[in-house]
């Protein structure tokens, strides 16, 4: 079981920095979609939800919609325990 972890966010991010890796390689041949249907949420019983907000955010900072060059460590920790909660569940929107 993966439920209180951040895999899904790591290996989505791990992934989509392969795509962009070998689409810069490539000229015309390259990799235009990708797919993560319910990463960790079969065996790995991570909660739907979770595993979206993980999904979700790993795509937002690969495209540079957010997270770059974020040093703060209390930023990065209070972002760790959003990423691996159920969204509704005792949360605030920062």
């Amino acid at each position: 079981p993966i439920v209180d972890t951040l895999n899904v966010y790591l290996a989505a991010r791990a992934a989509l920095a392969a795509v962009k890796a070998f689409n810069e390689a490539r000229g015309s041949e390259v990799i235009a979609a990708l797919a993560f249907p319910g990463m960790g949420t079969g065996t790995g019983k991570m909660h739907p939800l979770v595993s979206a907000r993980q999904l979700r955010y790993a795509y937002e900072e690969a495209s540079g919609l957010r997270g770059k060059g974020d040093n703060n460590l209390s930023r990065l920790i209070r972002r760790e325990r959003k990423l691996k909660m159920i969204p509704g569940e005792n949360e605030r929107e920062e």
